[in-house]
């Protein structure tokens, strides 16, 4: 995954990328109040990015810093999103039930 890379945290503590995700959560919580943009019923944790980055597109402003490419999603969705509680994509996650509490995976 591009953000657990070198250059992937470079960009994510770049001062460029923090301001663009505080002002977009602020954007959010104005519209309303904050609310997760896939779920409409947790609080956002996390802006997502709509097209994943990675080495070829992180600086291309258009798609890293672009509030039209952001999504404020919670954990639990972005935790779906990225298939980390599906088994078969990411067998070594933990996995949710239906009220999202953790389910052990052995």
């Amino acid at each position: 995954m591009f953000g657990h890379t070198a250059e992937g945290r470079k960009f994510y503590n770049s001062t460029e990328w923090i301001e663009c995700k505080e002002s977009y959560k602020k954007k959010r919580i104005a519209v309303d109040g904050g609310l997760c943009e896939d779920c409409h019923v947790n609080l956002g944790y996390i802006v997502h990015h709509t097209i994943e980055l990675n080495h070829s597109n992180y600086k291309d402003p258009d798609i890293s810093l672009n509030h039209d490419r952001l999504k404020y999603v919670c954990k639990k969705c972005h935790d779906k999103e990225h298939g980390y509680c599906d088994r078969e994509r990411n067998p070594k996650r933990v996995i949710f039930d239906n009220n999202g509490d953790v389910i052990p995976v052995f």
